[in-house]
């Protein structure tokens, strides 16, 4: 959905006209989860931008479309543009996956993983206004050292094998790609990573 609404409408009061706005997009919201998700995916989010025009709209969170129109009506709008693109994503469990070795993977439970803190700041950002996303908020992510660490540990252990461990560090990259994309849904308009470095550099690997 890419559209310019009217918000003034003959015959019709203006509270009729926004509440029409609200329940289109509701119907396309709907319409667009119940479509058929491509191969690899499990669920459909939301990239929403509102405004007064196309050029001045603004990141918006799905859950705040509605509340963006409102404050487009309040500053006196004729019209207010939405736009709401369906893009499939992947369904991140709360329970902490990886990226998901702690931060010091020698000593569980010193902090949250990367996944419990995207997670839990997402939280923040939906139920509280003040915790939300702010239009020159920079959101940096730092991750995957601890997961190198803890997959060399079990090879070391002979309780993962090298394959393994491959194939967990590039599931760990691509669950932090997802945490970038659901950050962004939630409002964050910069998001900075930073991954791993060379670790056969450092003396842990010696």
């Amino acid at each position: 959905m890419k559209k310019t609404f009217p918000l003034h409408a003959p015959g019709k009061a203006d509270p009729r006209v926004v509440e029409a706005i609200k329940h289109d997009v509701r119907k396309y919201v709907k319409r667009e989860r119940g479509k058929t998700l491509p191969e690899g995916f499990d669920l459909w989010e939301f990239a929403c931008k509102v405004g007064a025009t196309g050029p001045t709209a603004t990141i918006t969170p799905l859950n705040d479309v509605g509340a963006a129109i409102d404050a487009v009506v309040s500053a006196g709008g004729a019209e207010v543009y939405v736009e709401i693109l369906a893009v499939a994503g992947h369904r991140i469990p709360r329970v902490a996956v990886p990226v998901g070795a702690a931060p010091d993977a020698a000593a569980a439970g010193l902090g949250p993983t990367l996944t419990a803190s995207g997670d839990a700041q997402r939280s923040r950002a939906s139920s509280n206004t003040s915790n939300r996303f702010g239009a020159n908020d920079v959101v940096i992510l730092s991750g995957g050292i601890s997961d190198v660490i803890a997959g060399m540990a079990a090879v070391n252990a002979g309780t993962q094998t090298e394959a393994a461990m491959v194939a967990a560090s590039r599931k760990a990259g691509e669950d932090m790609a997802a945490q970038v994309r659901r950050l962004v849904t939630a409002g964050a308009k910069y998001v900075v990573v930073a991954g791993t470095y060379n670790l056969s550099k450092t003396p842990w690997a010696k």
